[in-house]
C-alpha cells in the first residue's frame, strides 16, 4: 500500500514559515502534481515527504505508517532530482546499480532490475557510457531509471524536466505518462510548468505561500478554478478578468462591467447564493470568446490592440470597456485585424467564472 497522508504539516526555516498546517491525502497509484511559482513551498513539501528536511509540526504517513522521523532510506521512496545527480566517474550501469549494491542486493537481482528498467526507458545502448557522454534527455532517463530500479512504493520528481529544451520536455512528458500507466505506482511531481501539470496529473495541488489553494482534477482546475489566484495562474494566455458588480432583481442576475455593458448571468451555476448587489470579478478564458459570435447569447465589445500568430492558434490582445482582454482562436480563420478595429465577441454563461472581488473566492 502506497497511500501518502500529510497531516497538519508545518515547516519553518528560522522565523520563516514555509508550510502552514498543510493537509493532503494521496491515494495509492495517483499521479499528483504540486504546481506553483518559485517559493510557494512545493519542493519543501516534496522534501518533507522524502525525509530530506526536518518538519516543525504535523505528520507524514506512508502506507498508513508514521514516517515523520524516519530516514529517507526507510520510507520506500525513489526520488528524481532536477539536476540529475548522477555519479560522473562511473557508467550508466554503475549509476543504476549503486544503491542496490550498497543495500547488498544479490548480483543476479541487480542485473534483472537493470535489464528491466533499461529496456523500459530505452537506455540499453548507453549502459557502458559515463554521464558526460550523454545528452540531457539521456541523463534524465538514467536519473529516472536509478529511482525505478529500487522498485519503490512511491516516486518523487522534483522538476525533472526543467533543464531540458521544449521539444525534449514534451517527449519525456509523454514517456512519464506512459511510465505511470505501466507501473501503476504512486507518483508525486513538482513543477511550475502548467502544461506538465495539466497533461500528467491525476489531480493537481495548486500552491501559493505554503497553502494548497485548490486540489482537483486538471479539468476542474481549468474549468472551475476555486479562486482568482488559481484562475489567473493556470492557462496561457491567462484568464480574462473584468471588474464589476453583480445585481439581482426580478428573478434575473446580471453582471455589470465597470463603465461597460450588462451581462445576463442568470444561467450561471453559483456555488452559493449572492446578495442583491455584490462587487465581483468576471473571468472568461480567451478561447471561450468567439470572434464569430454566431447565435451565442452573450456579447462583449472588443477593441484590437495587437494581433499575434502562434502557429496553430492566434491571439488578439485588446480592451473591453477599458479593461485588458485577449481572444484565442484557430489560425485557420486567417484573421489579422489592424490596431483599433472594433469587434463584437460572442460567448456563453456556461463558460464563465465569477469571483468575490474582496475574498477572491469563486461565487
Amino acid at each position: 500500500m502506497a497511500e501518502v497522508s500529510i497531516e497538519n504539516l508545518d515547516v519553518q526555516f528560522g522565523a520563516v514559515s514555509v508550510l502552514k498546517d498543510l493537509n493532503l491525502l494521496i491515494a495509492e497509484g495517483e499521479f499528483i502534481v504540486l504546481l506553483g511559482s518559485s517559493g510557494c513551498g512545493k519542493s519543501t513539501l516534496l522534501n518533507a515527504i522524502a525525509g530530506l528536511i526536518d518538519v516543525t509540526g504535523g505528520k507524514v504517513r506512508i502506507g498508513g505508517e508514521d514516517k515523520t522521523l524516519a530516514e529517507p532510506k526507510d520510507r520506500g521512496i525513489g526520488m528524481v532530482f532536477q539536476s540529475y545527480a548522477l555519479y560522473p566517474q562511473t557508467t550508466v550501469e554503475g549509476n543504476l546499480s549503486f544503491g542496490l549494491r550498497m543495500a547488498k542486493m544479490p548480483k543476479d537481482e541487480i542485473a534483472r532490475r537493470i535489464d528491466r528498467v533499461s529496456k523500459m526507458l530505452q537506455i540499453e545502448p548507453y549502459l557502458k557510457r559515463r554521464p558526460a557522454a550523454l545528452s540531457g534527455g539521456q541523463r534524465q532517463r538514467v536519473a529516472i531509471g536509478r529511482a525505478l530500479v529500487r522498485d519503490a512504493d512511491i516516486y518523487l520528481f522534483d522538476e525533472p524536466l526543467s533543464n531540458l529544451d521544449a521539444k525534449l520536455r514534451a517527449e519525456l512528458r509523454v514517456e512519464l505518462k506512459e511510465l505511470h500507466q505501466t507501473i501503476g505506482k504512486t507518483m508525486i511531481y513538482v513543477t511550475h510548468d502548467q502544461v506538465e501539470a495539466m497533461t500528467l496529473a491525476t489531480r493537481i495541488a495548486v500552491m501559493q505561500n505554503g497553502v494548497i489553494q485548490q486540489l482537483a482534477s486538471p479539468e476542474d482546475i481549468y474549468e472551475r478554478p476555486a479562486n482568482l489566484f488559481v484562475a489567473g495562474f493556470v492557462g496561457s494566455p491567462g484568464m480574462n478578468f473584468f471588474d464589476g458588480s453583480l445585481r439581482s432583481e426580478a428573478g434575473k442576475t446580471v453582471f455589470v462591467i465597470n463603465d461597460g455593458p450588462e451581462i445576463d448571468v442568470s444561467d450561471y451555476a453559483f456555488d452559493a447564493p449572492v446578495g442583491q448587489s455584490v462587487t465581483a470579478v468576471l473571468g472568461i478564458r480567451p478561447e471561450h470568446l468567439f470572434v464569430d459570435a454566431g447565435d451565442l447569447p452573450l456579447r462583449l465589445p472588443f477593441n484590437v490592440k495587437v494581433s499575434e500568430s502562434m502557429g496553430a492558434d492566434s491571439v488578439l490582445w485588446g480592451t473591453t470597456a477599458g479593461q485588458k482582454a485577449s481572444v484565442r482562436f484557430g489560425s485557420e480563420l486567417k484573421l489579422n485585424p489592424p490596431r483599433g478595429t472594433e469587434m463584437e465577441l460572442g460567448f456563453s454563461s456556461r463558460t464563465l467564472s465569477l469571483f468575490d472581488a474582496e475574498s477572491g473566492v469563486r461565487l
